[in-house]
């Protein structure tokens, strides 16, 4: 079976290098689409199958999945040569800990020096603008990965990744985006990481007097501030695939449920961020205490990855760059 993500793309539509739909007419929907050999949009030139008209509902959605498919035919023909270079290759992942003990430090502004001076400091500075590619393997919503069983491929939608958020603390989640805005700008968020520890147990008192048990806990998040402003510009929706790969049926239900998504990322300046957020006391309706400490490091996302259990790289798309 071929490996080749674009080939197996490709014959969701057969011949088809371009699918648009062009009107609903007379209780017909009429769909156009040029092949590989001939890309003349033309009424003279073109294709036309006519089906039996849907629903306002229907319609909506076969054209929305039609529209999907020719955008995700089109990111991977315009591949660029790092995001394929991937496809078929062993990567190493890198945790988030190692990357964030790794990134160069930040100089800090000096007090009798112009924001134009530091500036100018900090490029002159070599390896002080940007780090090295890093892989980072990322939590994955498997509920965003379908199987398409008649031919045999496996499709990774855009919200399989968990952007839009560095936490799903609304305290902390304030707290990321005052420390993201002081120091970087506009961006998206992607979650990482995160988890917890008791840090200590005692007993507390109400107003009456009543005893409750009190814990207080410690919540760390890792979390990524990319500099893209959208990770696949290609995407309309969270559902709009991103990335196939062909899987034979056999082995369909375990690939699902073990493939993981990865970005290939390039710290920037500022390169590391961190917060500390104090939720409220605890009460004995509420008797567990928060306190949330955050990592985020700032990056520039250049390619998404589909990994399999063994790190191989089973598929790529190129990430949006900022604008």
């Amino acid at each position: 079976m071929s490996t080749d993500p674009s080939q197996a793309i490709s014959r969701l539509f057969s011949r088809a290098r371009r699918v648009r739909f062009v009107s609903l007419h007379k209780g017909f929907v009429m769909i156009n689409f040029t092949t590989r050999k001939l890309r003349i949009f033309a009424p003279i030139a073109c294709t036309c199958l006519a089906i039996p008209a849907l629903a306002d509902a229907q319609f909506d959605d076969l054209k929305n999945q039609t529209d999907d498919i020719t955008n995700l035919i089109d990111a991977e023909n315009s591949k660029s040569v790092l995001c394929k270079s991937y496809v078929g290759k062993r990567v190493v992942p890198t945790t988030f800990n190692t990357l964030a003990t790794t990134l160069p430090k930040r100089t800090v502004k000096g007090e009798f020096e112009t924001t134009a001076q530091y500036q100018a400091r900090i490029a002159a500075t070599p390896g002080s603008g940007s780090a090295n590619l890093s892989v980072l393997v990322l939590p994955i919503d498997r509920t965003f990965v379908r199987y398409n069983a008649d031919i045999g491929l496996m499709l990774v939608s855009a919200g399989a990744v968990n952007t839009g958020e560095y936490s799903e603390q609304t305290g902390a989640e304030a707290s990321a985006w005052l420390a993201v805005g002081n120091n970087v700008g506009k961006g998206t968020p992607v979650f990482v990481g995160q988890n917890e520890r008791v840090i200590r147990t005692y007993v507390g008192h109400n107003l009456f007097g009543a005893a409750f048990r009190v814990s207080e806990i410690e919540r760390t998040t890792q979390a990524l501030h990319l500099t893209n402003t959208r990770l696949f510009a290609f995407a309309k929706r969270d559902t709009s695939p991103i990335m196939g790969f062909e899987v034979p049926l056999a082995a369909a239900p375990r690939s699902k449920q073990s493939i993981r998504i990865a970005l290939v990322v390039r710290p920037q300046d500022p390169f590391f961020l961190s917060y500390n957020f104090k939720g409220p006391e605890p009460t004995s309706s509420e008797p567990n205490g928060y306190t949330d400490r955050a990592s985020i490091i700032v990056a520039e996302a250049q390619c998404a990855l589909v990994l399999s259990m063994q790190n191989q790289v089973l598929a790529s798309v190129d990430t949006s760059k900022l604008k």
